[in-house]
């Protein structure tokens, strides 16, 4: 028995899925970045052709984003965007300030040549989309350089726990920030930058402390009142 060929154009017309951790970057970057905001939601068939994917590669994506608390899946309506309530990003912000005081400090005593290299770089390209008033891409290099610090540390188990606590505050920053509020002070890492550099522990914590408090400072974490009339609110409507 002759066993049929395929036919080459079939098999050049059939697509190939991407690896999933190509698809999963993509779209973690796109909800960090804003591009998708809290709260939208995420069909499967626009997020296969968004992502040049099959829809079971779709949902294996969205499952983890999940699991990291970036997406949030609801039976019979879909997957959405997380939107943080005020309790979590307060949660959030207190881990961050938990989190990156212990990273700052080893950082000032871990970190290599190298490290300042790539940490300078990043403060450099952030004061300069600042000045292009490129805000994306001037979050975007706020966000790298706090991993960097990371990185610094060397410390495998801290980047991944400051990985997703960056992600997620880049949601609660996106709900919460005043209106151009966004991103991180650039003379904060510039300060952070010279301590951890003088390998003064004490300074680079204080400067990490000082800069995340800043961060918090500029959002708004009181809940709206639901104490509301609703026939007032009508009737002074407008």
């Amino acid at each position: 028995m002759v066993k049929a060929q395929q036919d080459p154009r079939v098999e050049a017309t059939k697509k190939e899925v991407p690896p999933l951790e190509n698809a999963l970057k993509k779209l973690r970057s796109a909800i960090e970045d804003g591009r998708l905001p809290p709260g939208m939601r995420l069909p499967e068939e626009k997020l296969a052709r968004g992502l040049d994917t099959s829809r079971a590669r779709v949902r294996e994506v969205l499952a983890l984003l999940a699991n990291e608390r970036l997406v949030v899946l609801q039976v019979n309506r879909g997957a959405f965007v997380t939107r943080p309530t005020v309790e979590e990003a307060r949660n959030i912000c207190e881990a961050r300030l938990m989190a990156e005081r212990t990273m700052a400090r080893f950082a000032a005593e871990r970190a290599t040549q190298q490290d300042m290299k790539k940490m300078r770089s990043l403060v450099e390209q952030e004061r300069a989309a600042w000045d292009a008033e490129d805000v994306r891409l001037a979050v975007t290099m706020s966000r790298d350089f706090h991993r960097a610090v990371a990185d610094a540390v060397s410390n495998p188990v801290l980047e991944d726990i400051l990985a997703n606590l960056l992600s997620r505050s880049a949601l609660t920053q996106a709900v919460y920030a005043a209106r151009g509020a966004a991103g991180c002070l650039c003379d904060d890492h510039a300060a952070l930058l010279d301590a951890i550099e003088a390998g003064d522990a004490d300074r680079a914590e204080a400067v990490m402390v000082e800069h995340i408090q800043n961060l918090v400072n500029r959002l708004d974490l009181h809940p709206l009142s639901q104490d509301v009339d609703i026939e007032d609110a009508l009737r002074t409507t407008l």
